[in-house]
């Protein structure tokens, strides 16, 4: 992935305290007509190339003046069901791709 891909997939929200958090768009899943996204956290702790991090699933919905927000999803049935089915789109989006040994990446460096 090039890194203005990458750039694309950054999402900026404010959090409860005013203060902006980023994170990586992983997925956009559907259930029963409604739509959530799937955001992997981005921090000091976590990055880009992390394989493994703060998952955060929010439902798509609309503000007051009609503008696209997302809202926490606090059921936690709801969260697998989401949950599952973003590891779902995930495995089906990678089945098949051959990821480069890492040994053999870092000796061509």
């Amino acid at each position: 992935m090039s890194e203005t891909e990458r750039d694309d997939n950054i999402i900026e929200l404010i959090d409860e305290n005013g203060g902006t958090v980023q994170f990586e768009h992983v997925a956009t899943i559907e259930h029963e007509g409604e739509y959530y996204i799937a955001l992997m956290l981005l921090d000091e702790d976590h990055t880009e190339d992390d394989d493994e991090g703060e998952l955060v699933l929010m439902k798509i919905d609309t503000d007051d003046k009609g503008e696209e927000c997302y809202v926490a999803v606090e059921d936690e049935d709801l969260q697998q069901v989401l949950f599952d089915k973003c590891m779902a789109l995930l495995d089906e989006e990678f089945n098949g791709v051959e990821f480069e040994d890492e040994d053999d990446a870092e000796g061509e460096a």
